[in-house]
């Protein structure tokens, strides 16, 4: 079950470049990415100014979780960044445009939105 979990996760996140990197490490206890949305199945969370096509997201959640035939026993995060940098603000991990932590049911992705 647990590969599973960390297959739907990787699949969550498949636009995003993927890279080599160490663990991740204790997020930032001085910034905290803004909350976003909630839906039945997620929370997202991005920085402010920015954006998640939510009803995107959740299409691509549905097809991938219903072709894996896998439940989610609980709601994932979604955690989206402007960059590395950024992401390192908040995680302490900004050597890597992607992790999740399946354990914790959260998933952080770079994704740079077109101005």
């Amino acid at each position: 079950m647990k590969i599973c979990r960390t297959i739907v996760l990787l699949l969550m996140t498949a636009p995003t470049f993927w890279s080599c990197g160490g663990s991740p490490t204790t997020p930032s206890t001085t910034a905290q990415l803004p909350f976003a949305v909630e839906t039945v199945s997620m929370r997202y969370f991005h920085e402010p100014a920015d954006t998640i096509n939510v009803p995107q997201q959740e299409a691509f959640n549905a097809w991938a979780l219903e072709r894996l035939a896998v439940v989610v026993p609980q709601k994932v995060e979604y955690r989206k960044y402007f960059s590395r940098d950024a992401m390192a603000k908040y995680t302490g991990r900004g050597n890597t445009n992607a992790f999740a932590e399946p354990e914790r049911f959260v998933f952080h992705t770079i994704w740079p939105t077109a101005a």
